[in-house]
């Protein structure tokens, strides 16, 4: 499918890890100093990333790709830390604050349900 995706320019990226931690997905790594997609399915395509950036190295584009994979975040999210968790080491409140701006509840419910199963 054809859809609404970012695209970092490593040239201009100065490696500083903004857009990862701005993005809510968890789909901005950094591999040898630069930013990168993780994979095209976690990125919703809404551009979190792209006024943190220090550099304007995150521009949009349209192209073929894969649609964006909620399910897949979750499950990404749920297995990789991150520096916002407290306490239980399954606790997910990134995408859940991010899903519920976006009015999708359930899928909200689906992260808490299963962090929340991983913790007893």
């Amino acid at each position: 499918m054809i859809r609404q995706m970012i695209k970092i320019n490593e040239e201009k990226c100065n490696g500083c890890g903004a857009c990862a931690t701005a993005c809510h997905e968890s789909a901005i790594v950094l591999r040898d100093g630069k930013a990168h997609v993780l994979r095209d399915d976690y990125c919703d395509g809404l551009g979190d990333c792209l006024p943190i950036c220090p550099m304007s190295a995150i521009t949009f584009e349209q192209r073929e790709t894969l649609p964006y994979d909620k399910t897949a975040v979750l499950q990404h999210l749920a297995k990789s830390p991150s520096p916002k968790t407290s306490g239980c080491p399954a606790f997910v409140p990134k995408p859940s604050a991010h899903l519920m701006l976006q009015h999708q509840m359930d899928y909200c419910h689906q992260a808490l349900n299963f962090a929340n199963g991983r913790c007893k």
